[in-house]
């Protein structure tokens, strides 16, 4: 048994660039696995390339579509998806740098995706936007923080070999029409819109700043309207000076002491939720970090227990397999499925051999969630015969 370096091989794509607007469509993929689809997978750039590297280290505009096929995608499930991706396919270095917008990003979800609901990440303005059905959800200052995404698409490891293909094939892409025929229902802006999202917290806040001035602008209107009260009963009722001028008093203390309890009350609970963001914004990112950081170190054990098959070596067999594993809080294995096949026995079967023979993995850290007691995560294997 030998073992295998994980390596991905790029060929010579053929490319016709299909232009939308300015912007060129560089091909358009399907994620799914063994059990579901999930979402078509659409690039936008500005040059008309389909390599890898120049299209990430592209100065100009790009831009990400996802456009979901699944009956729906849960706040977890979009979760896993998208951290793995990005996990997988970065340096620690670049995901300690990016981890806020990451977090962010992977946390976007208040409710869950349905069936044609579009996810747009843009960076045209030189800022990185995501919106979702048309309504912005996230703003990154970094323009390039789409490059950290975009690398899970066509980088060293993509979803799969079929995604990142189909991905740089422009209009020639299977799922082209497909996917131009997916879109969002106009129900699903009002549901998206209700969200908690991170421009949620500004809208809330935009929203009381707005309240507040009406609300100056009823107490000014109701001193205009006691003042010409005043000036009328002045007018009528001189002896009753002095007694409406004490009412006058106790009025516009009583007034003042209102205000001044709203105001504290409005600064306490500004201050309460802002308090209480970063808190929950501190603790996922712990956990976010923590999950990157579990996971390389899964897949580092995985790759050190690799066999390929020596009867598939030497007749030059090779393939890509992804194995998922289900594992308890001590690191044991309690499942495994393949999620994608080689089409090749041996190295189907070699690759769940190789996932067993990493047995036990590291311990489950504190800060991750169990489903059920299990974690989940995808190991992928690409057999390459040297």
């Amino acid at each position: 048994m030998k073992q295998i370096v994980i390596v991905l091989i790029m060929g010579l794509l053929s490319f016709q660039a299909f232009a939308s607007g300015d912007m060129i469509l560089t091909g358009v993929g399907l994620y799914s696995d063994l059990r579901a689809k999930y979402f078509y997978g659409a690039l936008y750039t500005d040059i008309n390339s389909i390599n890898p590297s120049e299209i990430l280290s592209n100065d100009g505009q790009t831009r990400m579509e996802i456009r979901v096929v699944a009956e729906d995608i849960s706040k977890r499930r979009f979760y896993k998806l998208m951290n793995e991706m990005v996990a997988i396919s970065n340096s620690v270095k670049n995901i300690e740098y990016h981890a806020h917008d990451i977090l962010n990003f992977t946390s976007l979800l208040d409710g869950k995706l349905e069936f044609g609901d579009q996810v747009v990440i843009d960076n045209g303005t030189g800022k990185t936007i995501v919106s979702i059905n048309g309504v912005d959800v996230m703003v990154s200052e970094d323009k390039y923080f789409i490059n950290v995404l975009l690398s899970g698409w066509i980088g060293r490891l993509p979803p799969t070999a079929d995604f990142k293909v189909d991905l740089l094939s422009g209009n020639k892409s299977p799922h082209y029409q497909a996917y131009m025929q997916t879109t969002p229902l106009q129900s699903r802006v009002a549901v998206i819109e209700s969200w908690n999202t991170p421009l949620s917290e500004a809208r809330r806040k935009q929203q009381l700043e707005k309240e507040e001035e009406q609300r100056q602008i009823r107490l000014a209107e109701l001193e205009k309207q006691k003042l010409l009260e005043k000036q009328e009963k002045m007018k009528n009722r001189q002896l009753a000076i002095s007694e409406k001028k004490a009412q006058e008093q106790a009025y516009q203390k009583q007034l003042a002491d209102i205000e001044r309890r709203r105001k504290l009350e409005h600064e306490k609970r500004l201050a309460r939720i802002k308090q209480e963001n970063e808190e929950r914004k501190l603790a996922a990112k712990k956990q976010q970090l923590a999950e990157s950081r579990y996971f390389r170190q899964l897949i580092i054990q995985a790759n050190k227990a690799v066999i390929y098959p020596k009867q598939a070596y030497d007749r030059g067999i090779e393939g890509f397999v992804k194995i998922k594993v289900s594992i308890d809080k001590q690191g044991n294995i309690k499942q495994l499925e393949t999620l994608e096949s080689s089409q090749e026995s041996l190295l189907d079967k070699a690759a769940l051999i190789s996932a067993k023979r990493a047995e036990p993995f590291p311990a489950v850290p504190d800060l991750l969630e169990l489903d059920e007691g299990l974690y989940d995560f995808v190991i992928p294997y690409r057999f390459v015969a040297k």
